[in-house]
């Protein structure tokens, strides 16, 4: 991405998704991590997942330094394990 997509969006208190709380799986890479950030930007806090901790972690602070005020929760892991949802 080279324009942060928060760049020509208004403060997060004018932003619609600013009480709204999104939970996205498969947020490592492709359209999962593309959602996670729009939705970000759009100021909904962010519960994001997949199986690579380490991936989720250097996506959550992609997330930040485009969006400082970004509320993001990481949860690693198989979305369809039950384990991973009680966590």
């Amino acid at each position: 991405m080279s324009t942060p997509p928060s760049a020509a969006l208004p403060p997060l208190h004018q932003r619609p998704l600013a009480s709204r709380t999104a939970v996205i799986t498969g947020a490592s890479a492709g359209i999962g991590q593309a959602i996670a950030h729009h939705l970000a930007a759009l100021g909904a806090n962010i519960v994001i997942n997949a199986r690579r901790a380490e991936r989720l972690e250097q996506v959550a602070a992609a997330i930040k330094a485009e969006t400082p005020n970004a509320k993001i929760a990481v949860v690693a892991g198989d979305a369809a394990a039950q384990a991973t949802i009680t966590s």
